[in-house]
């Protein structure tokens, strides 16, 4: 029988069923008991997205609705072009219309994400399934993998907003700081580098590399990131650039070695300033997307946001996607030093800071060496099937690699060590057998600008833009402080939408993801943060503000 048909309801005398590929996907004695008897029985937390595979007819999803606890939301998701027709047109309206619900048809995975991610007003903190109907067998795969994604998608959203409660405040004043460099700045250009480019990470394989660094040195690009430096030049070998994207203090600490060295910089735009200025060379800017801030949205309206590198988390990812970029069509770029884990000791090379800094703080109560198993850490296979020491976070780090790069022909890990990035792995004399091939090509020498990020310097206007942009923001918070002091008038509608474009007053409050913006409190709160602000466009923006 041909299992293309399209499916059709089976009355069974106690309700519908549906049969499509020659099968049943409800009982043939009474369809409905399952799947209410399942809905009735999932555990239901607050602020949980329950995830409702293959739904047909709808059986259990208003029971469901029922007993729902708050801010939670429910998607029924259909794989089956057919099967979602059918649930379209039979799940009653009273369910379809209520805005706790969603019926959707994906079978991307990376579609299914953007639409939660878009259509997430209320952040939930875990999601369950449920299995509607025997239409999931046809996609059984499919749907454990969505749950997987969405999953991963919610731990990310949660892990960010942890990050953008003790970081977001300074992410957002050290753009404001650092647009007036911009004009300064050499913008990354795409495909500008004419030779093999290795990054080099900080991770415990880099020692195994740099005898290798220094013999092929003259043959490639190098870049570093930031704590890599120190190993690196104490070996006698000097990047072409480095890769920062930290925005606090601490990390000027992998920098200080080398004041006035005229170093490149690649950095992002929340880079702490003063550390852009620790090595005296030419900065080059990217951007990261790490919320949805207005003030990015203006910064991109306005032309002023530089190269836009995915949320990757790590530099070493970071400074791997630059290097993808800048290269030349069909140049190889190599990777050490990005390990995710480490074996024993430290998770960083010997002569990165860290390290360095806890052998100069031996002492009888401090003894030498680290933790070598510290709590939240967990046992891994790795490279050549060794044992390794990861955590949660480095191991994510791992996965974005694979997720990033695995695909990409041109993109080599030649660090010995470590888990699995999923690039194919070269040994250091495979890697120079390449590296020669490249070098003495057919297409002649490869060769690359004095400065890797090409020779255009920023749009002559520039300067006027950036005075332009910040002189508007402050004319934005100040406009809001003032209403908030009582000091000016605007209707309620007016002040949300006004609130809504400062939002990055707010970003890092702990409750900005469900905070009362009518509340007084908030407001309270919301007014002394654009105080704080408006000193940082006042006084450190390094333009001239019209203060009236």
């Amino acid at each position: 029988m041909n299992e293309l048909v399209e499916p059709c309801l089976v009355d069974t005398g106690q309700g519908f069923s549906v049969l499509y590929r020659n099968r049943h996907l409800y009982s043939r004695h009474d369809p409905a008991r399952t799947p209410r008897m399942a809905a009735e029985r999932l555990v239901l937390k607050p602020e949980t997205l329950i995830v409702c595979f293959s739904p047909l007819l709808g059986y259990g999803l208003q029971e469901l609705l029922d007993r729902l606890p708050p801010d939670c939301m429910i998607l029924a998701l259909e794989a089956d072009p057919r099967l979602f027709s059918l649930s379209r047109e039979h799940i009653p309206s009273s369910v379809q219309n209520d805005p706790r619900f969603s019926l959707l048809h994906s079978t991307s995975l990376d579609g299914l994400v953007a639409w939660y991610e878009s259509e997430q007003h209320i952040p939930v903190r875990r999601c369950v399934s449920l299995d509607c109907s025997g239409g999931m067998d046809f996609n059984r795969e499919l749907y454990r993998s969505a749950l997987a994604a969405l999953d991963a998608s919610i731990s990310a959203w949660w892990k960010n907003r942890m990050t953008l409660m003790i970081l977001g405040r300074s992410y957002h004043r050290n753009i404001l700081r650092n647009l007036s460099l911009l004009s300064g700045s050499i913008p990354l250009r795409k495909g500008t580098v004419h030779k093999p480019i290795i990054v080099a990470g900080a991770g415990p394989s880099l020692d195994a590399s740099l005898s290798f660094l220094s013999e092929i040195r003259s043959k490639i690009v190098l870049l570093a990131v930031d704590t890599a430096l120190a190993p690196l030049m104490d070996a006698g070998i000097k990047p072409d650039a480095v890769v920062i994207l930290e925005s606090q203090f601490w990390i000027e600490q992998a920098l200080y070695g080398f004041s006035n060295s005229g170093i490149p910089l690649f950095a992002d735009l929340v880079v702490r300033p003063h550390a852009l200025k620790i090595t005296g060379g030419p900065v080059s800017f990217f951007s990261t997307r790490f919320a949805t801030s207005p003030l990015l949205n203006r910064l991109e309206t306005a032309g002023l946001l530089p190269l836009q590198v995915p949320k990757l988390g790590s530099v070493g990812l970071a400074a791997l996607y630059i290097a993808r970029f800048i290269a030349g069509n069909d140049l190889p770029v190599f990777f050490t030093g990005l390990d995710f884990s480490y074996g024993s000791g430290y998770a960083h090379s010997r002569g990165a800071p860290w390290p360095e800094l806890s052998r100069r703080s031996v002492s009888r109560l401090n003894p030498p060496g680290p933790q070598l198993f510290p709590t939240g850490h967990y046992i891994r296979s790795g490279k050549q099937n060794r044992t390794l020491i990861t955590n949660p976070v480095l191991s994510s780090y791992a996965q974005l690699c694979r997720d990033q790069f695995a695909g990409d022909s041109n993109c080599f890990d030649i660090g010995q060590d470590g888990l699995d990035t999923g690039c194919r792995r070269l040994s250091h004399r495979e890697a120079e057998a390449l590296i020669m091939q490249v070098n003495t090509g057919s297409a002649g020498p490869a060769t690359h600008d004095s400065r890797p990020t090409g020779t255009d310097s920023a749009p002559l206007g520039c300067g006027v833009a950036v005075q332009q942009f910040l002189q508007g923001e402050y004319t934005r918070i100040k406009q809001l402080r003032d209403i908030l002091a009582g000091d000016r008038e605007m209707d309620e509608a007016s002040l949300s939408n006004l609130i809504d474009e400062c939002s990055y007053l707010y970003t890092h409050f702990a409750d900005a993801h469900r905070v009362d913006t009518t509340a007084q409190s908030f407001l309270n709160r919301v007014r002394v943060e654009a105080e704080v602000f408006l000193k940082t466009i006042r006084v450190q923006s390094g333009v001239v503000i019209d203060q009236s």
